[in-house]
């Protein structure tokens, strides 16, 4: 091999590992993103079965925590006859990752 071989051989290769390299960046951040969205899921879903195990929806507009960094706030949508809409949302930090709409008995 020569010595400009090596040196298109090289630039080649380094060329190759910067992209590799910014492909798992990018999929490791996608990654990051649907354990949050997963997490928020569950934590939505714990929060709607305790409340309909104690048969007690909390007033819109309350808020609270699930730990220090996962919160929630559920809002009303809309009212019908006999039916209130709310939209319940969870928190990672400030940044919503869940909505789950609810139809809630008055």
């Amino acid at each position: 091999m020569t010595l400009i071989e090596v040196i298109a051989a090289c630039a080649l290769l380094s060329s190759m590992l910067v992209g590799v390299m910014f492909a798992y960046s990018k999929c490791q951040s996608q990654i990051d993103e649907s354990e949050k969205v997963t997490q928020a899921t569950k934590l939505a879903d714990q929060l709607l079965y305790s409340w309909t195990v104690d048969g007690n929806v909390r007033p819109t507009g309350e808020t609270g925590a699930f730990d220090s960094q996962w919160s929630w706030r559920l809002l009303p949508i809309s009212d019908l006859q006999n039916i209130r809409v709310v939209e319940l949302q969870v928190f990672f930090d400030s940044t919503r990752y869940q909505n789950v709409q609810l139809l809630l008995p008055r």
